[in-house]
C-alpha cells in the first residue's frame, strides 16, 4: 500500500482553553473545527502508522474541541481521541513491525495522533501487548 504524503483532517480553530464555557453539545462544527490537510507523520521506532476506518465522537471529544477539557487545544492540530483502523507501517522495533496489516483499536486518552486516513501511535503499554493492540485518533474517510 502506498502511503500518501498528506491526509485529510478536522483541524482545531481555537487555541488553549475557552474563556466562556458552554454545554456538552456541539451545535455546529464551524466555530471549533475546519476541514484541512496535514502531512502524514512517519512512525518513530516504537510507533505504527494507521489507516483509520472508523472513529467515535463522544463527550470528551466535544469538551476538548470546545476548549473545556483537561488539556489545551493547539490551533491547526487535529482533534479527537479514539479510532479503529489497520496498521500500514511500523517503526524499526520488532513489535511495531509485527502489527503491520492488523486491525487495531484505541483506548480512551491515547496520546495525540492525527485524523485522516493514516496516523502515528505509540507502542501499547505492556498490559496491552497480549491483548488488543492500541491506536489513537479519529479519522475521516
Amino acid at each position: 500500500m502506498a502511503i500518501p504524503s498528506e491526509m485529510k483532517a478536522l483541524l482545531l480553530v481555537g487555541d488553549g482553553y475557552t474563556r466562556a464555557p458552554s454545554g456538552s453539545v456541539l451545535e455546529a462544527m464551524e466555530p471549533y473545527l475546519k476541514p484541512g490537510s496535514i502531512a502524514v507523520p512517519a512512525p518513530g521506532p516504537t510507533q505504527v502508522l494507521i489507516k483509520v476506518s472508523l472513529a467515535s465522537i463522544n463527550p470528551s471529544d466535544v469538551a476538548f474541541i470546545k476548549g473545556q477539557y483537561g488539556q489545551p487545544r493547539l490551533k491547526g492540530r487535529p482533534a479527537g481521541f479514539e479510532g479503529v483502523g489497520v496498521v500500514v507501517a511500523g517503526g524499526d522495533e520488532p513489535y511495531p513491525k509485527s502489527l503491520v496489516g492488523k486491525r487495531v483499536a484505541s483506548p480512551p486518552g491515547s496520546p495525540i495522533g492525527a485524523h485522516g486516513p493514516t496516523m502515528p501511535l505509540p507502542k501499547p503499554p505492556p498490559a496491552f501487548r497480549s491483548s488488543t493492540p492500541c491506536a489513537t485518533r479519529m479519522g475521516l474517510p
